[in-house]
């Protein structure tokens, strides 16, 4: 025909209208069907995606693609879902009919562009929406299956879709209803969970979404396929710091690792990724803002202005002076508790307290292979019960200030790891030579160690003011 169909040839009836195939409209294969451009006999100005069905009538595999298309349509009023515009049967074949995504698929989105924090940032937003209609799905009790970059297209104004419904799976299914024969693996192969890989005892396949849903995340921000493999996210290989600059890597890799658990157990819900995902934002969000003044930079400043009339200071001026990377990721929150540290022993060192003396850091556990065990002074854990990593703030006192006043030291101590019992810990304490004075502990049940050790820098800035600082200007 002139106008381009070939209505003789492809005309498919559906339960609304009649679609008429585009002349060389076939554009796609999938496992079971065929997917083609057609168009509304009555309404030809805008073109749509039909899905049909290609193996035999009576192939097994149509029964999955009938339920396909039930499962579609059951989530048609979900945001973010691929929608159902018809359906019928051509032939004897089922088909549907859904939008025409002109825009490819996320990972053409990102394809080749500069991993930067702006890049990050609009990654992060558009996985944010597809978690979040994941979580829409699960709370239905729907279990996606073969969540990866190529099955979430972009919509006319941008938005991710998911498509592909085709592995999904009710967890309320029958065991007759379940498509899925033994021994068959399910999903993609990178994005596919390792409990995937033959039978499936439990019948709630969620948190294998999970681990898709990371190593979806890891493919858009490295900007590659995932790995061909059921390791955990997190070794040397596939550390996010080989693909985007470290201080994001650190914000985001433990989303990753958490994510990409060997025991489906250790996974975090697709509700506490939306909300690991949701602070990994606002932590990039703070590393593009300038410094801002901080309460620990108020009490330098109010502290300083004592010390040029003190006695010592006077007397000064006369005489002069899953288990690898659950530690890797204790490792990176350690790298950031030592670099915020030395950022504060710098601004003391700068302002008026360096004429009492001077403030360094220190590294505590760092350079072994293997962890230490240690036993807290105030028995605030029980013994033999920690691994740890951490940093010290420290105070070294002038001679003047050592003779006048008796003081040889002050620290202020970081300690981040892993109890034995499984959680994460934060601990911190101010101590001189009399002794430990003040401790703050927080035992941290999270993820991602190195998201929640960077929000509570501000909290660390607060006991160092109160406690540390405080401690040192009582001497004056």
């Amino acid at each position: 025909m002139g106008d381009g169909l070939e209505e003789s040839e492809g005309v498919y009836t559906g339960k609304l209208s009649k679609w008429l195939a585009i002349e060389g409209n076939h554009f796609a294969r999938g496992g079971n069907a065929e997917i083609y451009c057609v168009v509304n006999e009555g309404d030809r100005s805008t073109t749509r995606a039909l899905k049909l069905f290609a193996r035999d009538i009576d192939s097994p595999s149509r029964v999955r693609f009938q339920s396909e298309i039930d499962i579609v349509e059951a989530t048609n009023d979900i945001q973010g879902c691929m929608s159902l515009i018809d359906h019928g049967y051509h032939n004897g074949r089922p088909f549907y009919v859904m939008p025409f995504y002109k825009n490819g698929t996320i990972d053409i989105k990102y394809r080749d562009r500069d991993r930067d924090t702006d890049c990050i940032e609009l990654i992060l937003g558009d996985f944010l929406s597809v978690a979040s209609t994941v979580s829409d799905l699960h709370s239905r009790r729907l279990a996606v299956r073969d969540i990866k970059p190529k099955n979430i297209l972009i919509d006319d104004d941008g938005i991710p879709v998911l498509a592909d419904f085709g592995l999904s799976l009710w967890s309320t299914a029958e065991e007759s209803e379940r498509l899925t024969i033994s021994n068959e693996a399910v999903g993609s192969q990178g994005y596919r969970p390792p409990e995937w890989a033959n039978r499936y005892p439990d019948p709630d396949h969620t948190p294998g979404d999970i681990w898709s849903l990371g190593r979806t995340l890891w493919a858009l921000l490295a900007d590659s396929h995932a790995p061909a493999n059921f390791e955990t996210l997190g070794g040397e290989g596939d550390h996010l710091n080989r693909f985007i600059q470290r201080d994001l890597a650190n914000v985001i890799q433990g989303i990753l690792t958490s994510c990409t658990a060997q025991n489906p157990r250790d996974r975090p819900s697709v509700l506490e990724l939306k909300d690991l995902i949701t602070k990994a934002q606002e932590q990039i969000v703070l590393l593009k803002a300038p410094l801002v003044e901080t309460e620990l930079d108020e009490v330098i400043k109010s502290l300083s202005a004592q010390i040029p009339y003190s006695a010592i200071v006077l007397n000064q001026d006369l005489q002069r002076s899953e288990a690898h990377i659950k530690v890797a990721q204790v490792d990176a929150a350690s790298d950031v508790v030592l670099e915020h540290l030395r950022a504060c022993a710098s601004r003391l060192n700068e302002s008026e307290f360096s004429r009492l003396g001077r403030f360094r850091t220190i590294a505590r556990g760092h350079g072994h292979r293997t962890w230490r065990r240690r036993q807290h002074k105030k028995r605030v854990f029980s013994k033999n019960d920690r691994w740890h990593r951490g940093g010290i703030l420290r105070f070294d006192p002038s001679k003047e200030l050592q003779v006048m006043k008796r003081i040889n030291y002050s620290v202020f101590e970081v300690s981040v790891g892993i109890l034995e019992s499984g959680p994460y810990y934060c601990a911190a304490y101010y101590r001189d030579q009399t002794g430990p004075t003040e401790t703050f502990i927080d035992f941290v049940e999270t993820k991602s160690i190195v998201t929640t050790i960077t929000s509570k820098l501000p909290q660390l800035d607060q006991f160092i003011a109160n406690h540390f600082i405080s401690g040192i200007a009582k001497y004056l």
